[in-house]
C-alpha cells in the first residue's frame, strides 16, 4: 500500500509536470535540427511516434509515446490528487479530463493517421498514393477510393524572378456519378471524403503537381479537447466570480 502511495504521489507530483515541459521543449528542438537532414514525416515517425530515439544517431531521447503516457499519469493523478469535491472543481475536473483526451488523440492519430503523396499531371486522373520522404514520392502505398484529375496547374513567380511565389492546383475529384471541381492552394486545403488533399510541390516547371493526401479519423479530437479545456476553465472562473458577491452577503447578514 505504501508503495502504491509513493507511486501515486510521484505521479501526481508538479515536479513531474515541471519536467515534463521542459524536456519537452528540448526534445523539440532535436526534433526540429534533424528535419532538414530527413524530412517532417521521418521525423514525426522517428521522435513523437516512438517510444525512444536517437538524436543524430548517438543522443539517446525518451520518444514521444513515452512522453505522452507520463503526461497522461501526471493529469490524472494531479486530477484525483488536487481536484476539490465541489461546484468548482467539476471546472478543473473537465479541464484534466480535456488534456488527457488531448494526449490520447496524438496516439490515436499515429495510428490510425494515413498519408502519402499524389502526383498529377494535366488531363490525366490518378488513384495512386505514393510513399513521400523528403517531399520526393517514391514507391506505391496505397489506392484511393476515388479518382482526381489535374485540369489546370498555376504558378505564380516573385517580379523578376524564378522563385515560386504561389502556386495552385484545380482539381477534379469522381467517384461513381458524383463529380465535384475544387481549387487546392498553398496554405488552403480541399477535402474529399475523408481525406484531405495539400499542395504539397510540383515538378517539370509546372507540368507536373504534386499533392499530399492525408486521411485522419481521429482529426476532430483535439479540436474537442481545446473546446473542452476552455469551457472547463470558463466555469471554473465563472463560480468564483459569482460565488465571491454571495460569500460577503452571507458576511454581512
Amino acid at each position: 500500500m505504501k508503495t502504491l502511495l509513493k507511486i501515486f504521489y510521484l505521479a501526481s507530483s508538479p515536479i513531474l509536470t515541471a519536467f515534463l515541459l521542459a524536456y519537452s521543449v528540448f526534445f523539440i528542438f532535436f526534433a526540429t535540427l534533424e528535419i532538414p537532414d530527413i524530412g517532417i514525416s521521418a521525423v514525426q515517425a522517428k521522435f513523437f511516434e516512438s517510444w525512444h530515439a536517437l538524436a543524430f544517431g548517438f543522443i539517446p531521447l525518451i520518444g514521444g509515446k513515452t512522453v505522452g503516457v507520463l503526461a497522461v499519469l501526471n493529469i490524472a493523478a494531479s486530477a484525483q490528487r488536487f481536484t476539490r469535491r465541489n461546484i468548482e472543481g467539476m471546472g478543473f475536473a473537465m479541464t484534466h479530463v480535456a488534456l488527457v483526451l488531448l494526449v490520447i488523440s496524438g496516439f490515436l492519430q499515429a495510428a490510425w493517421r494515413k498519408e502519402g503523396a499524389v502526383v498529377l499531371q494535366e488531363g490525366v486522373s490518378s488513384t495512386a498514393i505514393l510513399q513521400s520522404s523528403n517531399g520526393h514520392p517514391s514507391a506505391p502505398l496505397s489506392t484511393l477510393p476515388f479518382s482526381i484529375e489535374l485540369k489546370k496547374f498555376t504558378k505564380e513567380n516573385y517580379e523578376n524572378s524564378d522563385i515560386a511565389k504561389d502556386y495552385s492546383s484545380l482539381v477534379v475529384f469522381r467517384y461513381r456519378d458524383i463529380s465535384i471541381e475544387k481549387l487546392i492552394k498553398m496554405n488552403e486545403p480541399a477535402s474529399f471524403g475523408a481525406w484531405t488533399f495539400y499542395q504539397s510541390s510540383y515538378r517539370d516547371g509546372g507540368k507536373t503537381s504534386v499533392l499530399q493526401a492525408v486521411k485522419n479519423p481521429a482529426g476532430l479530437l483535439p479540436t474537442v479537447s481545446i473546446a473542452l479545456i476552455l469551457f472547463g476553465m470558463a466555469f471554473t472562473y465563472a463560480v468564483r466570480i459569482f460565488k465571491k458577491p454571495n460569500e460577503k452577503n452571507r458576511d454581512n447578514t
